[in-house]
């Protein structure tokens, strides 16, 4: 049973429960949603999205008039307002949004939508064309994240991307909680480490594997993709290896990775930075963490922190005078155009730092971690958010570092037919301590 068919069961259950369907606002064509961006309560991004209405003929219309009433809504990109906040809280609280100036051309983004769910209907030829908004959700993205994402995954159209992630449904069933976000959590791993689809697959090809095989493999040891997204942080070593390794394929076929590497690019991503960090001298304890999951924090969750430690001296009790510090606090919020808040994410970096040790030179962090504010998703919504380290560098003397890590947070809600996520840049430094800028 897929994903959209447990959530669209419960939603018709719910709202039997309310007694009427007038209690449950329904968007219709031409309304708009509102997100927004805030750092500590000052207004930093405004989007404005415009609902679509799908028509049977696999269509996206902003006119009520030429739709059925109950048709799927799927809520576009319209227009984008970056405010800048007063210079006297620039320095240290401006917020770095990624994709803030990536501008998505609206009339691609809704021709890219609808040569989508025409390649659903064909994969799916039996579905109705709300079956087709639903597969359609299903790929957890907004529509400008989906289009930005194929036109840099070198595939060479559309039906290759639809069966990309339709591949995910053959081997696991979305009814169940723990796989219910497999896509998104997929294209977290991808892009994290820096990866595209057509690299992916061609890595796989070389082993004489393929996506069925890696879902299959990991539904064997029962895996999730943040698992294996864990274990690839952990291993320190490039991709290709990683997964010949996972495979356990033979270090003859491993030894033809310098081709492939040449061959496709040079892809090292966030793997490396383990790798980067032992260059440094740093001892990192994790790499990725959940801080949503389901709408419910999970910062207070065994692991969900990191340190960062010397190699010489892994054990934190041994560092002393520390400095509590936190970033600004993020917020990422969403509401209809009644004003009824649909999500809203608020978080913060925070942790110790400055940290020396008796017998080891410069200064250290023995605790990094995200405190969520609050997690909020009204009826119908969904809200996740994780984080992964993407960099470290030393910012002083090999001889007395100041170790510095780069922590990028994604935060994602999901509504009827419709996915927003948006990505946010931290830093924590073991002098200064933490900021988002």
């Amino acid at each position: 049973m897929k994903k959209w068919v447990a959530v669209n069961s419960f939603m018709l259950v719910a709202l039997a429960g309310c007694g009427s369907e007038d209690s449950v606002y329904q968007p219709k064509a031409g309304d708009k949603i509102f997100t927004t961006v805030a750092v500590d309560g000052r207004e930093v991004q405004k989007e404005t999205y415009k609902y679509y209405a799908l028509t049977d003929s696999r269509r996206l219309v902003d006119d009520p008039s030429l739709v059925a009433a109950g048709a799927p809504q799927i809520a576009i990109l319209e227009s984008r307002e970056n405010k800048q906040l007063p210079l006297v809280m620039q320095s240290a609280h401006m917020v770095s949004i990624r994709g803030a100036v990536d501008e998505v051309d609206h009339a691609a983004v809704i021709g890219f939508v609808e040569e989508l769910i025409y390649e659903l209907g064909n994969h799916y030829p039996s579905h109705s064309i709300h079956e087709l908004a639903w597969e359609f959700a299903d790929l957890d993205e907004s529509p400008e994240g989906l289009y930005k994402e194929y036109m840099a995954s070198g595939l060479p159209d559309v039906k290759s991307y639809v069966a990309f992630y339709e591949t995910v449904d053959a081997h696991y069933s979305n009814s169940i909680k723990s796989y219910s976000d497999m896509e998104s959590d997929l294209r977290d791993f991808m892009m994290m480490n820096d990866l595209t689809i057509a690299y992916f697959g061609s890595v796989l090809e070389r082993l004489g594997e393929g996506f069925s095989s890696l879902y299959a493999e990991l539904q064997r040891r029962g895996m999730s993709v943040f698992d294996l997204d864990e274990q690839y942080r952990q291993s320190g070593m490039r991709f290709p290896d990683f997964l010949a390794k996972f495979f356990g394929k033979t270090s003859a076929m491993q030894g033809e990775f310098a081709y492939i590497s040449s061959d496709v690019g040079s892809k090292g991503g966030a793997a490396e930075v383990g790798v980067e960090a032992a260059k440094l001298g740093l001892k990192v304890a994790k790499f990725a963490w959940e801080i949503i999951k389901d709408g419910r924090p999970k910062t207070t969750a065994e692991g969900a922190y990191t340190t960062i430690l010397s190699v010489k001296d892994g054990s934190y009790e041994n560092y002393e005078y520390a400095v509590r510090g936190e970033s600004p606090v993020v917020s990422y919020t969403g509401k209809n155009l009644f004003g009824m808040t649909l999500y809203d994410a608020q978080f913060k970096l925070d942790g110790a730092y400055k940290a020396t040790h008796p017998s080891v030179p410069g200064y250290w962090m023995p605790s990094v971690a995200f405190k969520v504010e609050n997690a909020f998703a009204g009826f119908t919504w969904n809200l996740n958010a994780g984080a992964a380290i993407t960099s470290a560098v030393n910012r002083a003397s090999a001889s007395a570092p100041e170790p510095e890590i780069q922590v990028v947070a994604n935060v994602q809600a999901n509504g009827w037919f419709q996915s927003f996520t948006k990505s946010f840049d931290f830093y924590a430094n073991a002098r200064t301590g933490f900021r988002n800028n």
